[in-house]
């Protein structure tokens, strides 16, 4: 990858790739979760991984990292969805001193 690229004037087919193997990588998650599926899980899986893994990409791409470390962080971004928000949080909240927040347990992992 380019340094001297700008993360936002790449071609719209890097997007889609990256936001693919994300939302991939988020529908995998849902499907080894639960043995019910509904569309809603689905869609929220694929919206918040496809997010997630676009903000691993632009983090990867600002690093200047392989393409392939890039793919590889953003498929793991995608499957780990909201719990990579929560880690980060926890992440910041320890750096300035704030304990972490305590840890939520999924409905559906609660159900089986």
């Amino acid at each position: 990858m380019s340094t001297t690229a700008d993360v936002l004037s790449l071609p719209v087919t890097t997007y889609l790739w990256v936001i693919g193997v994300a939302v991939m990588g988020g529908l995998v998650g849902v499907l080894n979760k639960s043995n019910t599926y509904r569309a809603a899980e689905f869609i929220k899986a694929a919206l918040t991984s496809g997010f997630t893994g676009f903000m691993a990409f632009c983090a990867a791409f600002e690093a200047g990292w392989s393409t392939g470390w890039t793919l590889f962080s953003v498929g793991i971004a995608g499957l780990m969805g909201k719990r990579a928000w929560d880690d980060l949080e926890n992440v910041w909240r320890m750096r300035i001193g704030a304990p972490p927040k305590p840890q939520q347990t999924d409905t559906s992992e609660a159900e089986q």
